[in-house]
This record gives C-alpha cells, structure tokens and sequence, in this order.
C-alpha cells in the first residue's frame, strides 16, 4: 500500500489555514449571532404571548442566535492567550441580547417601577427641592436627586428618556466592579470570564431597571471589591469584635486543614500607600452615604456582608461596620422622620417574623394562573440547580486546596434579611441579587477549578450546556410576567388623556396599580386602585359594579376617575388581584347605567360616575 506524500511546503500553508480559520471562528460567531438576533425581531408578535410570557412569542431564530453566541464564547475561552477584546464583545452583546429584547420589540418602556420613578425626578425637576410628606421616595432622595441632575445637565425632554435601556446600561456599568472582586480571589482569567457570564445569565430577577436599588446594586459591588483589593487581611485568622479590642484567635485551637481553609487567601492585597488607604476609605465613606440616602434596603445588605468581613478578619478596617451602622442610624431617626412616624411599626414590627416573611415571599408566589405559577417552578428549580452547582464548585475548589471563606461568607451573608423583613414579598429576590455574583464565582469554578484545567473537549461541552439551560431559564424567569409588565402606546395615550382633563387634587383610580402613570404631575392627584378598594366580602364578589361605584364616590375631591388597561387586566390574571375578575368586571361597567365612559380605545377605558354630582364628575 502507497502512502500519497505531500511536499513539505504544502503542510504548513494548509495547517496555517486551519489555524487562521479557528482564530477568525471565534470573531465571526459574534455578527453571525446578533445577526441572526435582530432579523428575528420583526417575527415577534407580542398579541400572541400567553401567561409564561415573552418566551411564548420567541421565534426559533433568536434561541439559534443565543446557542450560536454561546458556541463562539465558550470556544473564546479555549483559546491561549485569551483575547479580552473579544471576551468582552461577548460579554457586551450578551448583555444586549438578554436586556434589550424587551425594549427593541415593545412600543414603549416597560413596567410600572420605571414610570413612576421618573416621576419623581420630574417633581423634583419641576420644584426644585424634595417633599418628603408626599411619600416614602423623598425620604430617600439620593437617587431621584441624580436623575433630576442628569435630566437638567443632559438636556432631557423628560427623565422617562432615561427610562428604556436603563437595564442594558446598568449592567454594564456593574461589569467592572465585578471584574475587580473575581480578580481579588483568582489570577485564572478563564475563571473570570465565565463567573462574569454566568453572572448575566442568572441575573433574572429584574432588579436593574431604572430604579434606586439598580444604581446602589453598582455601589454595592464597587465597595465589596474595594474592600477585597485593597483591604484584605493578611493576618491569621481571629473572630474579631469592638475595632479588634476582643478576638479570638483560631490558630492552633483548629484542625491543620481546617484553619488553612479559614485563613486569608494566598493572593495579597493589591499595594497601597496610607495616603492611597485614607483616600480610597474616604471614598468608601462618600459612595455609602449615597447608598444610604437612596434605598431602604441596600444600606442593610451592604452593611452584613462588611460586617462578615470584619468579623471573620477578611478585610482590615475593623471600624467601617461601626461607621456604616451609625450613617443608617442618622439618616433613619433624623433625615427619614416623616416616614418613620407613620411607618415605623412596619418597617420594624415583623422582623424576626419567620412565618410571614415565607408567606410573602415564597408561599404567596404560588398563587394565580396556571401559566405564572409554571413560571413560578421554573424560578425556584433554577434556582435550586444554580445554588446547588454552586455547593459543588466550591467543593471542588476545596478539595483541589483553594481557600475561599471570603466568597462563602459574602455568599451567605444577606440571607439572614430574609427572615428580618418580608420586604413586600421581594426579600428572597435580593437576597438572590446580592449572593449571585459569589454564586455565580462558585458555578463557574465546577468548570475551571485550576488554569491546568478547562481546555478539554467535554469542560466546553459542559460550560456550553449549562449556559443554554441559564439563557433559557432567563427568558422564562425575568420575562415571564411581561404579559403585565408591557404597555402599549393606546394605554400611554389614555393615561395622557386623563392628565389633560383631571383638575389638580383629583382622585385617579386604576383598576390595578400596574398601569403606565405617574411619570407627571406626581404630587397633583390622589392615586388609588381597586385591589385596595374592593373587598373579598361575599357583597362585593355579588355586586362588583355597586361596590366600584361606592369605591368612586370621594366628595372632597374635585373628580373621580376610573382607568382600565390591558396591562392592569393581564395584572389580574396572573396574580388574581381582585375578587371579580377585571376582565369581567370592566365589560359589567361599560353595560352599568351607573358609570359613563369619556375616553376609550383598543387597549383603554376611562369612567366616571354618571351621577356627575356624587362622582365629582367634570
């Protein structure tokens, strides 16, 4: 048998080819991909989504587009030397991919949150000061502050400018600080890049719209990652308490292994002078005073992951625990009084509440239609899967000899604040935000434990895999209430035309509070919904219409106005807000002689009272 022989010049044109083509493969995915993505776009037909939500209106194309930009990153991550570049091209429209969609294929911002935050900014705008009588925003004004700020300097027609791609900004911006807290635990790049995406493809609870908490989301991970570059302990382990007055020092009172997996990372603080120290604690200072002034919530979550830091001797500022709990102290007694005397009993009277804090925030979510409850299961067992793989990374990092008590402490930090405060029924979620980037670090460390490791064909087989399963439990999870969270441009021009015929003081009733207002005139109406009006009495589930029309006599205002949208009906199927359903009860009103329709179009029905002098009708 003859063995054909090639010229020794032919071989390496053509290994140069192969070589040049898996170089280029990479770079070529990520067009093809987001190609593919936005020729899918005009297929979507949103009047076809059903109670799981966005993803039952997805067409093939865009999952294909998802899997091709996932085949191309987790090839990127086999290449030597790693190409940051295109890492981050990746990571960029990953981002763009998942928190965009909502926004490229809807007429107008989504959910309710956002509307009513540029609200206050429009208040303060117009104003020019904060009244914290009105509600329990301007109690906590840092961030509707900056956005009035923004508005002025940016020339801006109204703060709703800054309403729509609020996510797809937010998420990049928290891109470097969770660059710099990977890097403070691990030299692996590999190791980062996929921590960094698998943090965005979990990051589906949809805390990063334009709201306070997405901004102080940001501060939060710039002051976590301050704290472990620069200020990582290097001294042995000690439980520490009052500044280091009282410690207890492990060393020699623990098993070998034990204490070594306990004591500080091998990997030293990045070097710094005290000049340098003073003034990036000074910094610290400043970014958490702005914390504290924005949000009820981020300056306690804040506040236990630095305290298990200090505690257990993994940062050096023993006293910035002290200084952070004084500055929420302060604002709660001397800047936040007017909602303090009116709230106080229910900021504080159900912390330790066990039983309430899982009914609100576990229990309660099982409750609506079959398609939300579904999303409901997908929700928790992702969740589940995800925290699980996160135990089994930080396993293998621990039996390969990589120490991180530091990522397990600030993992498991802000789960105590879910039995503190139901928090709305929202506590879990941010608890879940504020763990993931430690969880995320852990899943992507069952992948790559070691730089020796992660090359093999199956490793990129698996960290494919496992993203796919994220993507497509993201779109489920963080879209699966848009039926609700989506307006339309026919609701937006009902909202608009109510503004313009309700006299100042009015009263404006909506059917569910998830309705596209607020975003004006923020302090110059009264705003009520029938969630809060109707009862679930067996009379009002007998006479809805009797009980709507009671709910709208208000003689001390100038006018009562009812308001109807798809978005608040859509509210009611999935949650199952009211004892009659909306989308029966609004038919029952417009056939009712006791109520009179003055504005309607496809998707909004405004009433009044017919008896215009019991309504206040104009």
């Amino acid at each position: 048998m003859r063995v054909k022989a090639y010229p020794d010049a032919v071989r390496p044109i053509r290994l140069g080819r192969v070589a040049q083509l898996g170089t280029l493969g990479p770079v070529l995915l990520v067009p093809g991909a987001l190609g593919l993505w936005l020729g899918s776009l005009r297929r979507v037909d949103l009047d076809r989504m059903t109670d799981v939500g966005l993803i039952s209106t997805l067409p093939p194309p865009m999952f294909a587009a998802l899997i091709v930009l996932t085949v191309g990153f987790v090839l990127a991550l086999r290449e030597r030397p790693l190409r940051t570049p295109l890492l981050l091209l990746y990571i960029a429209t990953l981002i763009f991919m998942l928190y965009g969609v909502a926004m490229l294929v809807e007429e107008v911002p989504r959910f309710q949150g956002g509307w009513k935050h540029a609200g206050v900014i429009d208040y303060i705008v117009r104003a020019g000061n904060v009244n914290p009588q009105i509600d329990a925003y301007f109690n906590w004004p840092g961030f509707f502050i900056l956005g009035a700020l923004v508005t002025e300097v940016g020339g801006l027609a109204s703060p709703m400018s800054l309403v729509g791609w609020a996510p797809v900004a937010f998420n990049l911006l928290y891109l470097g600080p969770l660059w710099m807290i990977f890097g403070a635990v691990t030299t692996d790049r590999r190791l980062i890049w996929l921590a960094v995406w698998f943090f965005y493809t979990t990051n589906w609870i949809g805390q990063d719209y334009f709201s306070p908490q997405a901004l102080n989301y940001f501060f939060y991970l710039v002051i976590i990652g301050t704290l472990l570059r620069w200020f990582r302990s290097p001294k042995p382990i000690a439980f520490q308490f009052f500044g280091g007055r009282l410690a207890f020092p492990l060393e020699g009172r623990l098993p070998t292994t034990i204490y070594r997996w306990l004591a500080p990372s091998d990997s030293p603080a990045t070097p710094t002078s005290l000049g340098q120290r003073v003034a990036l604690l000074a910094v610290l200072a400043a970014i958490f005073a702005a914390v504290v002034s924005s949000h009820q919530l981020s300056p306690f979550a804040t506040l236990v992951s630095v305290v298990a830091l200090v505690v257990f001797n993994r940062c050096s500022p023993r006293w910035l625990p002290i200084l952070m709990g004084l500055m929420i102290a302060f604002w709660l007694n001397v800047m936040a009084t007017a909602y303090m005397a009116g709230h106080g009993e229910a900021v504080t009277g159900q912390v330790g509440n066990v039983g309430t804090a899982v009914g609100a925030n576990v229990t309660a979510r099982f409750e609506g239609s079959a398609g939300h409850v579904f999303v409901v299961y997908v929700r928790i067992g992702l969740t589940l899967a995800l925290w699980g793989a996160a135990v089994l990374g930080a396993l293998r990092r621990f039996w390969n000899g990589q120490r991180d008590l530091t990522f397990a402490l600030l993992g498991a930090a802000p789960f105590p604040l879910a039995v503190a405060q139901p928090y709305g029924g929202e506590m879990l979620l941010r608890v879940y935000l504020f763990s993931l980037p430690f969880v995320a670090f852990f899943v992507a460390a069952l992948f790559y434990t070691v730089g020796r490791v992660g090359r093999s064909r199956w490793t990129t087989i698996a960290t494919g895999v496992a993203t796919v399963v994220w993507v497509i439990g993201f779109l489920f999870i963080r879209y699966g209430n848009e039926r609700m969270d989506r307006y339309t441009t026919d609701e937006v021009a009902a909202t608009r035309h109510l503004y313009s015929i309700a006299e100042p003081g009015s009263v404006l009733i909506a059917g569910t509070p998830n309705t596209p207002w607020k975003d004006r005139d923020y302090e110059r109406y009264r705003y009520r919904s029938l969630t809060n009006e109707l009862t679930w009495d067996p009379a009002t589930v007998a006479n809805p219409v009797d009980a709507t029309a009671a709910a709208m006599v208000n003689p001390d205002y100038p006018a009562t106005y009812l308001i109807i949208t798809e978005s608040q009906i859509a509210n009611d199927d999935l949650f199952v807000e009211l004892p009659v359903p909306l989308r029966e009860l609004l038919p029952a009103l417009q056939q009712s002689s006791k109520f009179r329709v003055i504005y309607a179009n496809d998707d909004a029905t405004i009433f009044v009272l017919a008896d215009e002098t019991s309504s206040g009708g104009p």
